[in-house]
C-alpha cells in the first residue's frame, strides 16, 4: 500500500522549515494545556478557601491566622462566626427522582443521564430523547441541581447544575433532582459544595453496594452536614468569584481547542505543498 501511495517530496530545506513550523504550534498547544491543567488545580484550592473561609464585606478571603477572633469551630472545623452548619435535610427540604423511560436518540425532549454531569455543570455531548409523557411532566428548571446517585463508586455523586440549556429537558431516573429553600441556600452555592473534593469523599462512605454499581440513598445524602454563609449575599460572591475563574478555563481551553485546527490545517496545507515556505520565510509571507 504504502510503496503505491504518491507522497509531495519537498525540497529537504522546506521540509525542516515545516517541521520547525509545526514543532511551534505544538508548543503552543502544549503550554496552553499545561495553563488549563494549573487553573484547574487552582480551581479545587480556590473552592476549598472559599467555602471554608468565605469573603468578608471588601470581597476578600477571610484569614484565620491573622483574625482568629472571626473564625469558630464547628463539627466542619474551624468556620466564619458568620455561618451556619446544618443538615442538607434543613436546607433542601425535598430530593426529586428522574424518569424511569425508554430513551432514543431521535425524538422527543432531552433527558440527561449520569453521563452527562461533568465538572459541576450539565455535559450536552450525548444526549439522549424521549416522548414519553413522563418526560414531559417532569421538566428541569434553570439552576435545578442534580445528584448521580447510582453510578461506578468512582463516579456516583457527581452533581451538576442545569443552566436551562434547552427550553426543555428532563432527568433520568438515576439522577435526583435536589431542591434547596432558596431563602437559606442558593442553588449555586449547593452545587460547589456537593463538588468539593472532602464532599465526595464523605458523600461516598454512605454508598451502598448493588450489583455492579453503588448507590448513595437521597435520605442519607441529606443527612450529611454542610457549613454555610448565613447571608445569601455572601454565597453569592463566592459563587461569583468561581464562575469568573471557570470562564478563564473555558476561554482557555477554548483557545487550545483553535489552536489544534489551525494546526490540523496548517498540516494539511503546508505537508501538500499547498502553501510553500522557505528557509527564514513566515508563513503566509
Amino acid at each position: 500500500f504504502f510503496s503505491r501511495l504518491p507522497i509531495p517530496l519537498l525540497p529537504l530545506d522546506e521540509q525542516r522549515r515545516v517541521g520547525e513550523i509545526l514543532d511551534t504550534a505544538d508548543l503552543a498547544i502544549g503550554e496552553t494545556k499545561t495553563l488549563i491543567s494549573k487553573l484547574k488545580h487552582m480551581k479545587t484550592g480556590l473552592m476549598h478557601d472559599l467555602l471554608t473561609r468565605g469573603l468578608d464585606e471588601h470581597g476578600q478571603l477571610r484569614d484565620p491566622d491573622a483574625h482568629p477572633e472571626q473564625f469558630k469551630d464547628s463539627p466542619l472545623g474551624r468556620i466564619p462566626r458568620e455561618w451556619k452548619v446544618s443538615r442538607l435535610s434543613e436546607v433542601v427540604p425535598r430530593a426529586e427522582y428522574g424518569v424511569s423511560v425508554p430513551l432514543n436518540d431521535e425524538t422527543g425532549i432531552p433527558v440527561l443521564r449520569m453521563n452527562n454531569l461533568k465538572d459541576g455543570e450539565a455535559d450536552l455531548s450525548e444526549i439522549k430523547t424521549s416522548s414519553s409523557e413522563e418526560a414531559r411532566n417532569l421538566q428541569l428548571k434553570p439552576l435545578d441541581v442534580l445528584f448521580n446517585r447510582t453510578n461506578s463508586m468512582e463516579h456516583v455523586g457527581r452533581t451538576g447544575i442545569w443552566r436551562g440549556q434547552f427550553s426543555h429537558a428532563s432527568f433520568a431516573s438515576y439522577l435526583v433532582r435536589l431542591v434547596p429553600d432558596t431563602s437559606r441556600l442558593a442553588p449555586e452555592y449547593l452545587n460547589l459544595w456537593l463538588n468539593l473534593p472532602e464532599t465526595q469523599i464523605q458523600i461516598r462512605r454512605v454508598a451502598t453496594p448493588g450489583v455492579q454499581q453503588v448507590n448513595i440513598n437521597p435520605t442519607n445524602l441529606r443527612k450529611e452536614l454542610i457549613a454555610l454563609p448565613s447571608a445569601l449575599s455572601e454565597q453569592g460572591r463566592i459563587v461569583e468569584v468561581l464562575d469568573a475563574h471557570d470562564a478563564r478555563i473555558h476561554a482557555e481551553e477554548a483557545y487550545c481547542d483553535k489552536l489544534s485546527l489551525q494546526k490540523k490545517g496548517l498540516m494539511d496545507d503546508l505537508l501538500m505543498g499547498r502553501v510553500r515556505v522557505m528557509a527564514g520565510q513566515e508563513v503566509g509571507s
